[in-house]
């Protein structure tokens, strides 16, 4: 990667170099009233300049047009795949907002410059550097105080443009034993700042880092969670303590989470996780655009319900949670244990608050339980007691009795929709003073009113409509939370989590032609918002809370944000590319995106208004049903396919085979992208021999 032959040693020309440093930074727009030094100083200094390291190991760069040495800094990131190290500009270090760079550099070494034509100039700690150009390579080399070479390198200039910048410095100045811990388990002191654009700095303090995630985790962009020390507000979002920044790796548009979102909060569902983009600095070294997320937690994160942890552990004082035993708890499984914690005393009230989640890895979990059709997870309380395990296990099984008891199941426990019979729930160990135990349960009646006894309609049919609309791919395997506040007897659904995969982005491949006019819960993802959707009532709540309130909130965010947010989001998003080697073109994926919101706002309109003018495509797949729905006499104009853009992922094409068409499922013809429909159809598909 380094060159071996030094350049020749070079007079440094900084009485130029000065003077044109102070021009550029009289002509710099400040904000009112505020000086340079309140803008970049550090409210903790961390490295002193004595203290910086030889060499390339100690180049970094500042902001301002006053040299602090403890201000906010950016370094050189090393490019693995090429011989070229990259300088991410921070945008609040940008020319136009605060003039030259400051070059932070070991006492008594040079940074010679040398650009494209060959002009070089030397610089020591401290100084202005000349304006880089966009997207222009140099070579760097560093003299030491004999003013030999300790290394040359080619670097080329970007500079971020719209979106805050967020600085975590760790303890050790590493992230390598974070990175190196798939089990999430190491976590490390740190610090965090957050500039805006402007330079304007937003909040500062002192938090926790620790790594986060399933799949996404064995990527080169790993997501992260933070734990501040003090809750904070940060970049206008509601005070909190815990966060998360997500990666949205496997979303090229960068924006699935952010919109899905935004369009929950706006729409009710309680408890949603506020969000900004950011782009993230480690240690100096820029990892690129994130969303930091608030979390999805009972003490410290977005919901806000009764912490049966602290209960716990004031029910028990002088003890450490560490010395508690814990009690294997009776599941029906033998392939993982479950656990919770043998506490001497328990809080008098085990009514609440729990928050639970779907989780279809719960073999990576302690605390977790099943129901006749799912596994699930504590979220809160971490740590369970045995009468809050029991409590909330039979009284969730018991929800899923009456859900699944009104003769509308489909399939058998195995495929996950089985028919349950009331008589299989437990019975609830705490039952006194709680309205929604089972004492006081409903038998399932057939008009279904015995189910809205343990679910809260109005949040499930708010959920449904997101994880329907947005047709989420891992929708109830995982990330998929629903909670019980205490003395309520109501299950309620929520908060979001998790829509990387989704708007035609599957885990199973690309399929923005066939999502945008898929009911995707009703004839695919066959769990508990599919079995809530056998419900009349339910139906028509749906149906009356899209025509009324999701409809309006899609429309207004296509006609007033989508575009915009795009433009805001395209220099760092493509900076992102670059980050992670990804070939894409950035107005080919939001422009999908786009047309699949457009069209699917319109026919989800068309359907909810007259269901009866549409028939319905099943598509069988091998890892699910897809549904498709046209109008009568009308043909799909299209296959899911991959000669119209609908692409199987790589995994589906290895395990499955490629699929090039499709037959009807009964009579085996091929069905033709200009078929007319007359009538419900499935279809099986085609592979290649």
């Amino acid at each position: 990667m380094k060159r071996t032959t030094p350049l020749p040693k070079m007079l440094a020309g900084l009485t130029a170099l000065l003077l044109l440093g102070l021009l550029a930074a009289a002509v710099i727009k400040r904000p009112a009233g505020e000086p340079d030094i309140a803008r970049w100083q550090l409210s903790e200094p961390k490295v002193p300049v004595s203290d910086v390291p030889s060499g390339f190991e100690g180049l970094a760069f500042t902001g301002g047009s006053i040299f602090q040495a403890h201000a906010a800094f950016f370094r050189l990131t090393e490019d693995s795949d090429t011989d070229i190290l990259y300088a991410y500009v921070p945008a609040e270090m940008g020319p136009e907002v605060s003039g030259p760079l400051h070059l932070r550099l070991r006492s008594g070494e040079q940074l010679v410059i040398e650009d494209a034509d060959g002009a070089a100039d030397s610089f020591q700690a401290g100084d202005l550097l000349p304006v880089f150009e966009d997207g222009a390579q140099y070579s760097f080399t560093i003299l030491g105080e004999d003013e030999e070479a300790l290394g040359t390198e080619d670097v080329i200039f970007y500079y971020t443009e719209n979106v805050p910048s967020m600085y975590i410095e760790t303890e050790s100045g590493s992230m390598e034993a974070i990175d190196n811990d798939k089990h999430h388990e190491t976590s490390e002191a740190a610090s965090y700042r957050v500039y805006l654009t402007d330079g304007t700095p937003d909040s500062s303090g002192q938090c926790t880092i620790r790594g986060r995630g399933n799949s996404t985790w064995s990527q080169k962009k790993r997501p992260y969670n933070l734990k501040f020390e003090k809750e904070n507000v940060i970049l206008d979002m509601t005070s909190c303590r815990k966060y998360a920044l997500i990666a949205n790796f496997w979303d090229s548009t960068q924006t699935r989470q952010y919109y899905a979102f935004l369009t929950a909060e706006r729409l009710g569902l309680a408890y949603t996780p506020q969000t900004q983009f950011v782009n993230l600095y480690l240690n100096g070294k820029y990892q690129s655009l994130y969303l930091l997320t608030q979390r999805i937690n009972v003490n410290g994160g977005t919901v806000q319900i009764t912490d049966l942890d602290k209960k716990n552990e004031r029910a028990n004082p002088g003890t450490d949670r560490e010395d508690v035993e814990t009690t294997v708890m009776e599941t029906g499984k033998k392939d993982h244990e479950a656990l919770a914690c043998a506490w001497q005393k328990e809080p008098a009230d085990l009514s609440g608050g729990y928050l639970i989640e779907f989780q279809n890895r719960y073999d990576k979990e302690d605390f977790w339980f099943s129901t006749e059709t799912e596994h699930m997870s504590f979220k809160s309380p971490q740590y369970p007691s045995v009468g809050e395990y029991e409590y909330i296990s039979n009284y969730v099984r018991e929800a899923e009795a009456a859900l699944y008891g009104n003769g509308r199941a489909e399939g058998s426990p195995e495929n996950g929709s089985p028919g349950v019979s009331s008589g299989d729930s437990g019975q609830d160990p705490s039952s006194e003073g709680d309205s929604g135990s089972a004492a006081s349960a409903k038998a399932s009646s057939e008009d279904g009113s015995a189910v809205w006894d343990y679910f809260d309609m109005d949040s499930w049919a708010r959920m449904y409509l997101i994880q329907d609309f947005f047709v989420q791919s891992d929708d109830e395997y995982y990330s998929f939370f629903f909670y019980k506040k205490a003395n309520d007897p109501l299950l309620y659904c929520g908060p979001v989590w998790d829509f990387d995969l989704c708007l035609g982005n599957m885990n199973c491949g690309d399929y923005y032609k066939t999502s945008a006019q898929t009911l995707w819960l009703r004839d695919g993802r066959k769990k508990w918002l599919h079995q809530m959707d056998t419900y009349p009532e339910f139906r028509a709540r749906v149906a009356q809370l899209y025509l009324e309130e999701l409809e309006p909130i899609i429309r207004d965010l296509l006609e007033n944000e989508y575009d915009q947010t795009v433009a805001r989001l395209e220099t760092d998003t493509k900076l992102n590319y670059l980050r992670w080697h990804k070939n894409l073109d950035y107005g080919e994926r939001t422009g999908l995106v786009k047309t699949l919101l457009e069209t699917r706002v319109q026919f989800l309109h068309d359907y909810y208004t007259d269901p009866d003018a549409f028939h319905r495509l099943l598509f069988h797949f091998a890892w699910d049903d897809f549904s498709y729905y046209v109008r009568d006499g009308e043909s799909m104009g299209f296959l899911p396919t991959y000669d119209y853009g609908e692409k199987q992922s790589s995994y589906q094409r290895e395990a499955n085979g490629f699929i090039t068409g499709w037959q009807d499922a009964a009579t085996g013809e091929l069905l033709s992208p200009d078929t007319p429909i007359y009538h419900d159809m499935e279809f099986d598909p085609v592979y290649i021999p």
